[in-house]
């Protein structure tokens, strides 16, 4: 019931909106008011099918589909591909552009301060418009203006849990900014992280820069790659240490700067530059040598980004 006592206490176009519920036994169902067309994970992933939500216009494409070609699991790939393929950059964009903006209104707008925690793909729900609506909401907490609350359990989904959550049970809205840095690699990725976690980083490069190089963006996206790259920089920002992270409302000017402002190559700080061996390492590691850290270059690669 934790999910359903914060819905009925918060209204956002970019959330997912609860009709009521009903209790059968002990079993509690939620009802939404949300023509869901998919998720964002199953788009991204390609795992489409396997999503626990299928619309009913995905169920006719699939069944005219089968009507067209008898071996539909023979050509099942060819499938999921084309339905993938159109989710291209512009729409990625605008999800993720969609889901900064609702963690906004938890952390700053909504009655109650929220902390979402569980922050994924999977979570996200898509419309025939590729409108996000951001859900599970089951391991939400809220917290007071101190902006820090203690838990007794962490819970939440591995890979996308900030490490200082993890060692220390206590989190503020920064551990939802690190999930969305994680959700931003994912989304221009299309790979899951740990899909991601042989890769081996380059020290003598900058993130973003490996990232583009080493040709693992998702080739079904067509968009610049300038473009591309700071959109990559700015979730690098979301999964430094909290006391560096930026808030959501600093990442949505951020965001609105990326693909609104003709800004040049972000120029490769030391703290982006000593990264650690792999994207496992930068995940499960509690903390992150700062010897080089400079404030003040984050502040002025923050402003680089955004809108002038």
């Amino acid at each position: 019931m934790n999910e359903a006592s914060i819905l009925v206490k918060v209204e956002h176009q970019n959330l997912i909106q609860l009709l009521g519920y009903c209790i059968d036994g002990t079993k509690v169902y939620l009802i939404y008011d949300f023509p869901l067309d998919a998720t964002l994970a199953g788009l991204i992933y390609g795992n489409f099918f396997l999503s626990k939500f299928v619309s009913l216009s995905v169920l006719n494409l699939i069944l005219s589909e089968f009507h067209t070609d008898k071996c539909l699991i023979r050509h099942l790939h060819v499938f999921v591909d084309r339905i993938c393929n159109l989710l291209d950059w512009d729409k990625r964009y605008k999800i993720l552009l969609g889901v900064a903006r609702a963690l906004v209104y938890l952390h700053k707008h909504a009655p109650i301060r929220i902390i979402h925690l569980d922050v994924k793909p999977a979570n996200i729900l898509l419309d025939e418009s590729y409108n996000p609506r951001l859900s599970g909401f089951g391991v939400a907490v809220t917290t007071s203006e101190t902006d820090c609350v203690s838990l007794d359990n962490v819970f939440g989904t591995v890979g996308y849990i900030a490490p200082g959550c993890l060692t220390s049970l206590r989190c503020s809205t920064k551990a939802d900014v690190y999930s969305f840095g994680v959700l931003i690699f994912e989304t221009v990725t299309g790979k899951r992280i740990r899909h991601l976690s042989y890769l081996a980083l380059d020290k003598h490069l900058g993130f973003a820069n490996y990232l583009l190089d080493a040709d693992i963006i998702d080739p079904r996206i067509d968009a610049d790659s300038v473009l591309m790259k700071k959109c990559i920089d700015i979730g690098i920002l979301c999964v430094q240490p909290a006391e560096h992270r930026p808030t959501m409302e600093k990442v949505v000017e951020m965001l609105l700067g990326t693909m609104s402002s003709n800004i040049g190559m972000s120029k490769m700080r030391p703290w982006m530059i000593n990264q650690p061996t792999s994207f496992s390492e930068m995940y499960q590691s509690p903390t992150i040598d700062l010897e080089d850290y400079d404030e003040s270059a984050v502040e002025e690669f923050i402003s680089e980004l955004c809108p002038r």
